[in-house]
């Protein structure tokens, strides 16, 4: 710990966190960019599960386990959503990586 802070000079200490904040950012610290390419990894997996739970109610609750062209239609529906979002994901991730 380094204690010379306490007793410093305001001016001088001013001039010390001008240069600390202007420095990069810890190695560990992820950028603002591969922070919201995993919020929308998180996104992903959060729309799979609910949507394979609701057209799991929907064919063994309301359907009584028939499988009718609506439920196919839906779950192509709901893959094509899907496809197109993991595509804009990659993108997302290759940019996140500049």
């Amino acid at each position: 710990m380094d204690l010379r802070w306490l007793s410093a000079p305001d001016d001088e200490v001013a001039a010390a966190m001008r240069t600390v904040r202007r420095s990069a950012r810890p190695s560990w610290v992820p950028s603002r960019r591969k922070v919201l390419a995993h919020v929308n990894d998180s996104l992903i997996l959060w729309y799979v599960c609910v949507v394979l739970l609701y057209w799991g109610v929907v064919t063994d609750g309301a359907g009584d386990g028939a499988v009718t062209p609506a439920t196919i239609a839906g779950l192509a529906g709901a893959a094509v959503v899907l496809a197109v979002w993991l595509l804009g994901s990659r993108l997302l991730h290759r940019w996140a990586a500049r």
